[in-house]
């Protein structure tokens, strides 16, 4: 399925800019819990009150599941 592998290759090119973001320039990325139950995965402006679920994990999450969607993206024109 041709269509999914642009939708693949795209996020996963995101995530990957995410991840190392999060070391390069130190922008708060990650997996953030707020008070009111709200989650917030990525690049996030505001966290002064959220708690970060993946710590020090959140650099291998992000290189990890772009990894697993270009994998994904570049297989998906093959298999039918």
């Amino acid at each position: 399925m041709r269509v999914l592998q642009f939708p693949c290759l795209c996020l996963s090119f995101l995530l990957m800019l995410i991840g190392i973001a999060h070391d390069a320039f130190g922008i708060p990325a990650g997996m953030f819990l707020y008070p009111d139950g709200r989650l917030a995965i990525g690049a996030i402006a505001d966290t002064a009150q959220a708690t970060e679920l993946l710590g020090a994990y959140s650099n291998a999450f992000f290189l990890g599941v772009a990894a697993l969607l270009y994998l994904a993206g570049e297989n998906a024109h093959t298999h039918r």
